[in-house]
């Protein structure tokens, strides 16, 4: 072998060593492009139960059979302002209390006047025979008309609150406009519904009725709604039975009543 050629095997020989020395460069593995997320799910709105917005209408009507004084028409005032700040707390939602005023409008006072007049003609009986009397005046007309309009204004302001419509119109156009819609509104759909409620308390017996009657004495109106679970069930029943598109006709009469987008038909009952 010739020196020429020497000193070529051992410039490459010094090469390949370096090119041993130097950082081996890996290839990167393929990128695999992140999968979709997976599409969400419309978002469900919260209802007050209807049980409990039944408990509260037939127990404005149970109010005119205390027998005190004056006491009545504190109690349905009482449960009128319940009624609002319970279905405010189903939407998480805090209402001050000259708010909660401005919305738990009063019942019809013409209403009221009948139930009160007829009521207090009872009043005078033994407890056992108002138990048999007390449904001539409850399967009345007035006062099944009174505890639709108190279902009814219910559930406008559950409508209310749920669509957020309290917080962008303010509690003094939300009320104005249920009372607007009360005004109109034909309560008939909830005559089966009331009817329920009367059958239920009795097959309750008077024992049931006296327990809310004394709760009304001791003005505590929470323990009498919790008594009176059972009438509000059974109201809960017969609307869903015999009305199931009744929320959704008056969800669109409110939102008429306030300038809001009307949804089509099925669209409000199928976001919940």
């Amino acid at each position: 072998m010739t020196s020429g050629s020497t000193h070529r095997e051992s410039r490459r020989f010094r090469a390949g060593r370096r090119a041993d020395r130097l950082p081996r460069v890996s290839t990167p593995p393929p990128v695999t492009p992140p999968s979709p997320p997976p599409a969400a799910e419309p978002a469900t709105r919260a209802t007050t139960p209807d049980a409990l917005l039944g408990t509260f209408a037939v127990l404005q009507a149970l109010t005119g059979f205390v027998p005190v004084p004056f006491l009545d028409g504190i109690l349905s005032r009482k449960l009128a302002r319940t009624m609002v700040t319970t279905v405010a707390g189903t939407h998480s939602l805090v209402v001050p209390d000259d708010e909660v005023r401005l919305l738990a409008s009063e019942p019809d006072e013409g209403l009221l006047d009948f139930l009160k007049s007829a009521a207090k003609g009872l009043l005078l009986f033994p407890f056992r025979l108002l138990f048999r009397a007390i449904f001539v005046v409850l399967d009345a007309k007035e006062v099944t008309d009174l505890v639709g309009k108190a279902y009814v204004h219910s559930v406008l302001l559950d409508i209310g609150f749920a669509e957020g419509w309290y917080m962008k119109h303010g509690a003094a156009r939300l009320g104005e406009a249920v009372a607007q819609v009360l005004a109109t509104v034909d309560t008939r759909p909830t005559n089966g519904a009331v009817s329920a409620a009367w059958g239920a308390l009795r097959d309750k017996g008077p024992e049931l009725l006296g327990r809310i009657l004394e709760a009304f004495k001791d003005k505590r109106d929470d323990v009498a709604a919790v008594e009176a679970t059972p009438l509000g069930q059974a109201f809960a029943e017969a609307v869903k039975k015999g009305s199931p598109s009744l929320r959704e006709g008056l969800r669109a009469g409110l939102a008429r009543a306030l300038g809001e987008p009307v949804a089509p038909e099925g669209a409000a009952e199928g976001a919940r």
